[in-house]
């Protein structure tokens, strides 16, 4: 299993799951993916642990708060960017239109932490680490492997992220729709822009996780069986075989099976 001891500014390095019932999810995770589970010292915060596969840190898992549940705050996966200084990109996503969900925090000891919304409300965080870099792993069998943004507005977005975090968004060809890959430099791609059509109905501009499986088929199956949905059935892209899928509580993720790089 390929390990990442460090992320470059502008790279996603980790995800977690906002739960409604952090220990359920941790089941149904636990089953589904082989991730073991830990409950981290928040020093008097909210409650938080980790996912881990063969003692590496894959992703995190967080308890929701009462009042975000009476809120009507649906369960979700975020996304978190690895940058320099998350107070000066919070100023400068600001200054491009961005909204402030949670402002630039210190975690323990951990990091630099925010929530941002993009100028068509899609959701974000950053992270500026101290001892934690993020995903031990990314990329391999139950591990994070890819973000991507679905937006009704795919240019506003691009300016936006680009000018954020550096990215140099390029056309992909072979997606569904108009699709923009974004790159941190020359070889490293980081995640993807989507373009919404009228296909996705109402549904806002949001952030996904992929996770990467060696049999999406299966996976899928298995996600059912344990009381989760599947949204989109099993597919064939260009770029491998996917699938959208919900956990018990609702939370969205994506599952792929990559082809082989040529």
């Amino acid at each position: 299993m390929p390990a990442r001891d460090n992320y470059s500014h502008g790279e996603f390095c980790w995800v977690d799951l906002n739960a409604h019932d952090m220990s359920a999810a941790k089941e149904f995770y636990g089953k589904l993916f082989g991730w073991q589970s830990v409950d981290f010292d928040m020093q008097g915060g909210p409650p938080y642990g980790g996912f881990l596969l063969d003692g590496k840190n894959i992703a995190g898992i967080g308890q929701m708060s009462d009042e975000m549940k009476t809120q009507g705050v649906p369960p979700s996966w975020n996304c978190y960017v690895r940058v320099q200084d998350a107070k000066a990109t919070e100023e400068q996503a600001v200054a491009l239109g961005a909204k402030v969900v949670e402002s630039t925090l210190q975690i323990t000891d951990a990091g630099h932490m925010a929530f941002l919304a993009d100028p068509s409300g899609a959701m974000f965080a950053t992270w500026q680490p101290i001892t934690h870099q993020g995903s031990d792993v990314w990329g391999d069998d139950y591990s994070p492997c890819w973000c991507e943004l679905a937006t009704w507005d795919i240019e506003g977005a691009k300016t936006f992220y680009e000018k954020v975090f550096g990215w140099t968004c390029n056309d992909f060809p072979g997606g569904p729709t108009q699709y923009y890959v974004a790159n941190v430099d020359a070889t490293n791609m980081t995640g993807g822009l989507l373009k919404m059509t009228k296909e996705w109905g109402d549904m806002p501009s949001h952030w996904s996780v992929y996770f990467h499986v060696p049999n999406v088929d299966e996976t899928c199956a298995k996600c059912t069986e344990l009381g989760g949905k599947v949204c989109f059935p099993p597919f064939d892209a260009s770029v491998g075989r996917m699938a959208g899928c919900t956990d018990p509580q609702g939370a969205f993720f994506y599952v792929i099976k990559l082809n082989p790089m040529e």
